[in-house]
């Protein structure tokens, strides 16, 4: 169960804590939004039956509600990503569905599916054709393109400039990078 899943999380940071790896008040965060936020939605449900759409549904409740800052809303649903965390490395689960959510911070073990989560998932053709469709015309078409088929990340295709192509060859060079 989460419940479960929960506990042996805590478990696992008080260890942590014990071999003065992390500050007791990381365990105490932790703990609080487990028993305050977490458990109150998630508890005697078994780890199968949260999905992404169970995530989804918590973060827009904690947004629309809006009792907690942006800054607590995040740290509940980091929390929530490291309990699964804990799942996938305990074999409970495959798959983190908190994974996609993530704010940001530093990454920890675990997080991702064991197998071939980091591998990117290619547009079906016509999800490229609407693509394609949504952008002609517009100025930011050819770096979405580029991202598309060649798999290059937004920074890679906004930093191309037109000497980074070679038609000769039949190449293309990426050789900067924008990040504003």
């Amino acid at each position: 169960t989460f419940k479960q899943a929960a506990e042996q999380f805590l478990r696992e940071l008080a260890a942590e804590v014990a071999g003065n790896v992390l500050r007791s008040t990381t365990l105490n965060n932790h703990t609080g939004i487990v028993n305050k936020h977490l458990l109150p939605e998630f508890n005697g449900k078994t780890l199968g039956e949260i999905d992404v759409a169970a995530v989804k549904a918590l973060r827009m409740r904690l947004m629309t509600e809006g009792k907690l800052r942006c800054r607590t809303q995040r740290a509940v649903l980091n929390t929530l990503s490291l309990v699964f965390g804990c799942a996938v490395e305990n074999n409970w689960i495959v798959a983190n569905p908190a994974w996609q959510l993530r704010q940001g911070g530093r990454r920890r073990r675990g997080l991702r599916a064991k197998s071939d989560a980091r591998k990117p998932v290619p547009l079906r053709a016509e999800e490229l054709l609407l693509l394609e469709e949504a952008t002609r015309g517009r100025k930011i078409r050819l770096p979405v393109l580029l991202m598309a088929f060649c798999g290059l990340r937004r920074g890679e295709a906004l930093g191309l400039q037109r000497r980074d192509f070679d038609a000769t060859a039949e190449t293309l060079r990426i050789e900067r990078i924008v990040t504003h």
